[in-house]
C-alpha cells in the first residue's frame, strides 16, 4: 500500500514491497532533464510554468510549436507595465535579478 506524496515540484508513490524499510535505507529518484523549451507564465500550472525564469525580449509567434525567440535572464530591466504578471511572479523574477523600472 502506498501513500501518494504531492508537493511544488515532486509528485511520487512510494510503495513498501516485500522488504520493510528500515532506518539508513536511500532512494534514487531520476529526474528527466527537460526539453529546454520555454513555456508562457501561468501561475495556475504546475508543470514549471508557474515559475518565471525569463522576459522575452522579443516577439514571439505563439502559433508556432517551437518559436524562436531572444530571451533575457539575470541583470535584466523590463518595463513596470509589463502585464500577466501578479506580485509573486515579479517578486520570482527580481529574486533572478530581473527588474522592473
Amino acid at each position: 500500500v502506498g501513500v501518494a506524496y504531492a508537493g511544488d515540484h515532486l509528485n511520487m508513490t512510494l510503495a513498501d514491497g516485500s522488504a520493510d524499510f528500515i532506518v539508513g535505507d536511500t532512494f534514487t529518484i531520476t529526474v528527466a532533464a527537460g526539453s529546454g523549451k520555454l513555456k508562457a507564465y501561468d501561475a495556475d500550472n504546475l508543470d514549471g510554468s508557474q515559475e518565471p525564469v525569463f522576459v522575452l525580449l522579443e516577439d514571439a509567434d505563439a502559433s508556432e510549436a517551437d518559436a524562436d525567440a531572444v530571451v533575457g535572464g539575470a541583470g535584466v530591466y523590463v518595463a513596470a507595465n509589463m502585464t500577466g504578471l501578479d506580485a509573486a511572479a515579479r517578486a520570482a523574477l527580481e529574486a533572478r535579478a530581473i527588474y522592473f523600472v
